[in-house]
């Protein structure tokens, strides 16, 4: 089964404009890995790869 893009994201516990959270990253992780496992996909592994613009003050995470 294809899991979509929406229903990823709706794991995902970061919010845009909120203060960046390490736990609320790991979370979102574990609960994307859970759901793929879930869907067959035993061995996925997803991580959160946090990019600091300390320019505008953000972080852009990629899962």
């Amino acid at each position: 089964m294809i899991i979509s893009e929406e229903q990823v994201r709706n794991l995902i516990l970061l919010q845009p404009e909120k203060t960046f959270s390490q736990i609320l990253m790991t979370t979102s992780s574990e609960y994307i890995t859970q759901r793929l496992g879930n869907e067959g996909y035993t061995f996925a592994e997803v991580q959160g790869y946090p990019q600091l613009d300390s320019d505008n003050n953000k972080t852009d995470v990629t899962f």
